[in-house]
């Protein structure tokens, strides 16, 4: 899945992902958000919540840590 500019991405409570199109409705959003710093790893995990993690999760070859690709 490719991220686009101006489209906000919401996980809610029952786990689904919603999209925000619309350049004034994001620049709403934006106000007060902080940035995601690169290296950062998105994953749902089984119980289907949204977790992240910074620092290491590819290999020198860019292939993941956790297994295939």
């Amino acid at each position: 899945m490719g991220l686009k500019p101006d489209t906000g991405y919401a996980y809610d409570k029952e786990a689904r992902l919603l999209l925000q199109d619309g350049h004034q409705q994001c620049r709403h959003a934006v106000e007060g958000a902080k940035k995601v710093p690169k290296g950062t790893l998105f994953f749902v995990g089984h119980n289907g919540l949204l977790y992240m993690r910074t620092g290491p999760y590819l290999e020198g070859d860019g292939s993941s840590m956790f297994g295939a690709n």
